[in-house]
């Protein structure tokens, strides 16, 4: 009775296919080890992206907090009143071009040309503050007549002739009032013919007048 040992089995056909390659396992590499699982580096990757995105994520927030303290200074400062720089109107004198400007500027109470400035001022009103002697009041002049005046104005200086027989002949019509009614009534009513006349006779009035001298 032939064993199980001693039974031929026969060559399977894949043994006699020569072209025949087996499979390698898939739990175990070319050399034999086992190939390393990805499981892990996907674990370690995920962890590092979900740190750098907290990093980032502080980072954030702490930019935004130290934007907000910013503000928060910059406001308080603004909110603070500023210290009003007392000014002092200062007027200088100068020469330009021959004459004498007068300029006025404003400076800070505490400098220099301010305080000297504020100082004369201070000075000059002591000397003027005694009181002077008083003064009598004005003599009012006398009122003087046109021809006062004229004559005045003419007095020193040499008369022509027909300047000298022009008064004479003022003075003349003056002192007698019938010719000098008669002038009035040829200077209203009177042709050319009767002024003519009239200054005929007034000719020989002058020269008669003129005679007699």
């Amino acid at each position: 009775m032939p064993s199980f040992a001693n039974a031929d089995l026969g060559s399977s056909s894949d043994e006699e296919d020569h072209d025949f390659v087996p499979d390698a396992p898939k739990s175990r590499a070319k050399n034999g080890k086992r190939a390393p699982s990805t499981d892990g580096d996907d674990l370690e990757v995920k962890r590092l992206k979900q740190e750098q995105e907290e990093n980032e994520t502080a980072e954030r927030k702490k930019q935004a907090a130290e934007a907000f303290e910013a503000l928060k200074r910059t406001a308080g400062n603004e909110s603070e009143p500023k210290s009003t720089v007392e000014m002092v109107e200062v007027k200088r004198s100068r020469r330009f071009a021959g004459e004498n400007l007068e300029e006025t500027v404003n400076l800070p109470a505490d400098h220099p040309e301010a305080i000297a400035y504020l100082n004369k001022g201070r000075i000059e009103p002591t000397k003027s503050a005694q009181p002077g002697p008083r003064k009598g009041p004005l003599k009012r002049k006398p009122r003087q007549s046109l021809e006062q005046m004229s004559a005045a104005l003419d007095k020193g200086k040499k008369m022509t002739t027909l300047e000298k027989s022009q008064h004479d002949w003022k003075n003349h019509t003056a002192a007698n009032s019938s010719v000098q009614a008669e002038l009035e009534a040829h200077r209203r009513t009177g042709g050319y013919l009767d002024k003519q006349d009239f200054l005929d006779r007034v000719g020989d009035r002058k020269e008669a007048m003129n005679a007699k001298r």
